[in-house]
């Protein structure tokens, strides 16, 4: 129980970062694309 207990926590400590950053990357993209596609929507619109 003692042995599990740290090293669960270490890997838990290194998983958690990498998730969120893969995250903060994955979210991030799908932001821009979408501004991208409306805007491009609303060009064809206006134009």
């Amino acid at each position: 129980m003692e042995e599990n207990g740290p090293l669960f926590h270490r890997n838990r400590g290194g998983f958690v970062p990498r998730a969120l950053v893969y995250f903060v990357f994955v979210a991030g993209a799908v932001v821009v694309a979408l501004e991208l596609y409306l805007g491009i929507i609303s060009a064809i619109r206006v134009g």
